[in-house]
């Protein structure tokens, strides 16, 4: 996985994204929930006729769930059936079952935590994992807890150190 830039076509950003290759010629870009419908007419409109990209939404069948700190690795370590965890660095993906249900686990976040990892399922499985974690110890968070975390990490947030400034002027990506 990477984390990486929606461009537009100013050179400012329509989104920061995640971009996850589950498995060869499969890839998931996770966009915020707030940006998805103007970074999916964005892709739909820049995919001319002749490539062969099949663009999908998967909004309404995939759920994520984020689980940062320093307990995840153990909590996770304890609700496998079978697979294993991305080892050893940030960024690497793996597969594993929870409970019967097939999960894309990633080592990435949005908090700067040096141990971190997304969880990909799909979305009739969410509330079991859901509840799972927390029989684990798992502690749900707002997102005003991972906004100060990622601030604290240098992490840019679409809306605050990208996009567009309240005044309506665009934010640079890189600035001079």
């Amino acid at each position: 996985s990477q984390y990486t830039l929606v461009p537009n076509e100013n050179g400012g950003a329509l989104d920061d994204a995640y971009l996850y290759r589950m498995v060869p010629e499969d890839y998931l870009l996770v966009v915020n929930a707030a940006n998805r419908e103007t970074v999916w007419r964005h892709l739909r409109q820049a995919v001319t006729p002749s490539e062969k990209v099949d663009l999908q939404d998967q909004t309404e069948e995939l759920a994520m769930l984020s689980l940062q700190g320093p307990l995840s690795k153990a909590i996770l370590q304890g609700v496998l059936d079978c697979g294993r965890l991305p080892e050893p660095i940030r960024n690497y993906i793996s597969t594993a079952r929870i409970r019967g249900a097939e999960v894309f686990i990633a080592r990435t976040g949005y908090t700067g935590e040096p141990v971190c990892f997304e969880l990909f399922v799909r979305r009739r499985h969410a509330l079991t994992l859901w509840d799972v974690l927390l029989e684990r110890g798992a502690v749900p968070i707002g997102l005003g807890a991972r906004d100060t975390l990622r601030l604290e990490a240098g992490l840019p947030l679409y809306g605050h150190e990208l996009g567009q400034a309240p005044d309506g002027v665009e934010i640079p990506i890189f600035s001079s």
